[in-house]
């Protein structure tokens, strides 16, 4: 494959939509979560939903050792959880530090501040090891709608990062 071949796959990739989510887990008492934008349902009875996670996160490894994890909706003003789940690692940082979040009946941390939220255990048997992510596939055993908004979109947030809309 040609340079330019790689370069027009990449721009027709980037055409595609992702919201943007926060993905929390727990396992040995740590809990971490982390901005995600591959989420969505793949069934509806009985319902669940795929995530794709980094397998060099924490995340990742809590997904691992508890098989389950939250998803919480995020809206479109959520700058600052989108920056503070997605810019460091919560190896070093407590992500959770003064963001206020409950949890939830599987045991995950839930944003209070999220338009809607899941929580969701893995199907182990529907795990794929992806290379450098991994895909879950996991059941929908409880959620909620928090407030109205519009969600927050890739797209949205890379436009208005800096505070104003980007040309």
């Amino acid at each position: 494959m040609t340079e330019d071949e790689l370069k027009n796959i990449k721009s027709a990739v980037a055409a595609i939509t992702y919201g943007l989510y926060v993905v929390g887990s727990a396992a040995g008492g740590r809990i971490n979560g982390q901005t995600c934008n591959t989420v969505f349902q793949i069934t509806s009875e009985p319902v669940q939903v795929a995530i794709g996670i980094n397998q060099r996160n924490l995340t990742h490894e809590l997904i691992m050792a508890s098989g389950v994890f939250s998803v919480s909706v995020l809206a479109n003003d959520a700058h600052d959880l989108v920056r503070k789940f997605g810019y460091r690692s919560g190896r070093t940082a407590d992500k959770y530090e003064g963001v206020p979040y409950f949890t939830g009946v599987t045991g995950v941390p839930v944003l209070e501040d999220c338009l809607a939220y899941l929580e969701c255990r893995v199907q182990r048997e529907l795990y794929l090891d992806c290379g450098t992510h991994s895909l879950f596939v996991a059941r929908v055993e409880a959620g909620g709608v928090r407030k109205t908004g519009e969600p927050m979109t890739y797209a949205y947030f890379t436009a208005t990062k800096f505070g104003k809309k980007n040309p």
